[in-house]
């Protein structure tokens, strides 16, 4: 017991609380899963500690991540506490466990700028070209690529970063964003999923200026940028895209990831000698505000996960959702679903006709 209390001790001064439950990946062995009950014994909401692997010095590598607890389950917990011997014991059965184990902890933003340099020339570049970026305006310098309310850019200088700025909005968010999505995708292996690494910076008009932007740079995935090109390649890579689609589903519904469009989940090209493509890009993560949004379309002109699918696959897209505790309309998913069908046959016509016309 001595022993017990000063390990707890001891892990309350370290990174990672005593309390914090420790999940891995697949418990394969009677002590792995154990553990895992017991840390989830006190769990009552906050932080887990996800494993992601080991460093050369055996420690192992966790992120942390927020998850939640359902009240039911909460009740239950903190009733079974009264008991006095249950919770003793699994303290006891947890801090045995968990002293033969030693973390450290990944910093998801670091993995995200890694390899991102922003040299100052470039930095000086931007701040020269400042009032023709914010004005829209051509120059030879810039290859525009997007227009909109965020203006997304390259300079023919650096072309294998991409610029991103919001001139009447901050860009932190949509950082914050790429840092959450970062630790997500990390935490729950999602490798079928890929957030470009990218820095934030600030650019100011002049030093004696007050006002401030924040830019982001992001690596260039040389993706293809347009809706019909990528509504083609999710066509023509269908099957390979199974689980890709299952990993969209959990990154929705953990992050609330509502700006889900053909041209923001771009098909990412494989380096050559790879199989068919079968990760997706997530290049514009500045909406996190509906799950329900993500699946089934929302007011800011996205898609949907559901209208990006074939349909054939909604229904195992659905059950995803609702493994992670989203509810969508059945009366809604079965309009969908129809619309989806009616696409897939007006693009299969187009094709035929195209085909025999040797268009």
């Amino acid at each position: 017991m001595v022993k017990c209390i000063t390990y707890i001790a001891k892990s309350f001064m370290s990174k990672i609380n005593f309390f914090t439950p420790i999940i891995y990946n697949s418990p394969h062995t009677f002590k792995s899963s154990f553990l895992k009950k017991a840390d989830n014994y006190f769990h009552l909401g906050g932080k887990k500690a996800y494993v992601i692997g080991q460093t050369k010095n055996k420690q192992e590598k966790v992120i942390l991540c927020e998850s939640k607890v359902s009240l039911f389950d909460k009740i239950g917990k903190v009733a079974s506490y009264f008991t006095v011997i249950t919770p003793l014991f699994m303290l006891g059965t947890k801090a045995v466990l968990r002293s033969k184990h030693h973390f450290k902890i990944i910093d998801p933003r670091r993995k995200l700028e890694k390899n991102i340099d922003i040299s100052q020339d470039t930095v000086s570049k931007i701040e020269k070209l400042l009032p023709k970026i914010l004005g829209k305006k051509d120059d030879d310098a810039i290859d525009w690529l997007s227009t909109g309310n965020n203006l997304v850019f390259k300079l023919k200088e650096v072309p294998n970063l991409v610029f991103k700025v919001n001139p009447t909005r901050t860009s932190r968010n949509r950082f914050a964003n790429m840092i959450k999505a970062k630790r997500v995708c990390l935490a729950h292996r999602l490798d079928h999923l890929v957030v470009p690494h990218a820095k934030q910076f600030i650019v100011k008009p002049s030093l004696s200026s007050p006002r401030m932007y924040a830019f982001i740079a992001e690596e260039n995935l040389h993706v293809n940028p347009t809706t019909s090109e990528q509504q083609e390649l999710h066509r023509t890579h269908a099957i390979k895209l199974k689980e890709t689609w299952k990993q969209l589903a959990k990154f929705i519904a953990l992050t609330e990831f509502n700006d889900v469009k053909p041209v923001n989940i771009p098909l990412v090209p494989e380096k050559k000698g790879f199989e068919d493509p079968s990760r997706i890009a997530l290049v514009d993560l500045e909406h996190m505000e509906s799950a329900v949004d993500g699946f089934c379309g929302s007011y800011n002109k996205s898609n949907g996960l559901l209208s990006c699918i074939p349909a054939e696959q909604i229904k195992d897209i659905v059950k995803e959702a609702n493994k992670h505790g989203i509810t969508l309309s059945k009366k809604l998913v079965r309009a969908i679903e129809k619309d989806r069908l009616q696409e897939i046959e007006h693009h299969k016509k187009v094709r035929e006709f195209h085909e025999k016309k040797g268009i």
